[in-house]
């Protein structure tokens, strides 16, 4: 019912509270996350995510699975090619599956534009895709709630290269408004995309402050 995800040695030792810190900001932006905490066992620290694919029925007393797949597998692509430069999804391939399979698609579409501006804005280069998944749910196809947030930008040892092409450019340090316009046309959204982009952005500044926190990437 639940991922243990213990915290790494050496320069990825902050990856659980790395972890922890995204998702919980995902979900002051109203984003749907999963239930996570950190839990502190000796002179460990350990990321527990509560699994959104499992369903406990009070009535039998037993756990069910509720059927997921991620994009990879959604969009018959091996498992292994999960970056769009070695023949991976790309975001255009994941907006496509949302508007001809998903329920909802309005709704999950804006769920969709909203990860991708917020994991750019806390510097995620690592948003592939099996890191999105959509799940099957009263006989509805939705998104899955957003999982892997994290900020890999502050680890100096990690590529700066995204895993989906945003805009002309894969380097995140590259990107810049007009890659946003560019994503835009590509999905034949015109300047709803750059729309988002600004109000996330600012709701992401204030959310940072709140909490007193520094983020390169978004300052």
């Amino acid at each position: 019912t639940h991922i243990l995800k213990p915290t790494r040695s050496g320069e990825l030792s902050t990856m659980a509270q790395n972890e922890f810190f995204c998702m919980n900001l995902a979900e002051k932006l109203n984003l749907p996350v999963p239930t996570t905490q950190i839990l502190e066992m000796e002179d460990l620290s350990v990321f527990v995510c509560q699994r959104y694919d499992r369903k406990f029925d009070s009535e039998k007393g037993t756990i069910q699975r509720i059927h997921q797949e991620d994009f990879c597998q959604a969009l018959g692509i091996m498992n292994d090619i999960k970056y769009q430069a070695d023949g991976g999804p790309s975001f255009k391939d994941c907006f496509n599956l949302i508007q001809e399979k998903f329920s909802d698609k309005l709704e999950q579409i804006n769920i969709f534009l909203k990860s991708i501006l917020f994991n750019y804005l806390i510097g995620n280069c690592d948003s592939h895709g099996k890191n999105f998944s959509l799940m099957f749910e009263d006989s509805k196809i939705k998104l899955s709630p957003l999982y892997d947030l994290v900020s890999t930008t502050v680890y100096p040892s990690l590529t700066t290269k995204m895993a989906m092409k945003l805009g002309s450019n894969y380097e995140i340090e590259k990107i810049t408004r007009n890659d946003f316009f560019k994503q835009a046309e590509i999905f034949d959204i015109k300047n709803r995309f750059t729309e988002e982009y600004e109000f996330d952005r600012n709701k992401i500044y204030i959310e940072l402050n709140n909490k007193r926190y520094y983020s390169s990437k978004a300052g």
